[in-house]
């Protein structure tokens, strides 16, 4: 587990996978991927809300591309943007600034950050169902175009976490 993904990211699971939106929640945090209106190309609204309990909480709301929305959640064998300067200083797989970080299936949104509780990103462990559930929203705008989801591509399996 790296060390800028907080633990209460393997508590996400997929409550709605709908064709325009897919809604992934825990106790404590919710993400909700769905189709933008606002431009001519395809865009993706990523908003996300943590309960901090007693010291509140915090939530935001960026735009993907496709490719970025791909690239996020492990729906391609190809990753996008897998050498920069955030992906080196945190040792991760691929990311954007700004608006993701991933190693292996640990998912933070919108970027690294302590582990510790108040970090003001979201952390999810990526499973099979929350990948599916994107691939589906993706290639329902794509009229089905996309690949087939390929296996993720680490078999590594963690101690404590269950399987996917």
């Amino acid at each position: 587990m790296p060390f800028w993904y907080h633990p209460c990211g393997y508590h996400m699971v997929v409550a709605e996978s709908l064709r325009n939106k897919l809604v992934v929640v825990s106790k404590w945090a919710k993400l909700v991927v769905s189709a933008y209106k606002g431009s001519g190309d395809e865009k993706w609204s990523v908003h996300w809300e943590i309960d901090h309990g007693r010291i509140a909480g915090v939530g935001g709301q960026i735009l993907f591309s496709s490719e970025e929305l791909i690239a996020a959640f492990g729906c391609s064998e190809r990753v996008l943007a897998s050498h920069n300067e955030l992906t080196k200083r945190y040792g991760a797989d691929c990311g954007v600034q700004g608006k993701y970080i991933r190693q292996l299936r640990y998912l933070n949104i919108p970027c690294p950050g302590t582990g510790s509780d108040g970090d003001p990103n979201i952390s999810a462990y990526i499973t099979e169902s929350i990948r599916l559930g994107v691939w589906k929203l993706l290639n329902a705008h794509t009229k089905g175009k996309l690949p087939p989801l390929p296996l993720f591509p680490d078999d590594v399996q963690e101690e404590g976490i269950v399987g996917s």
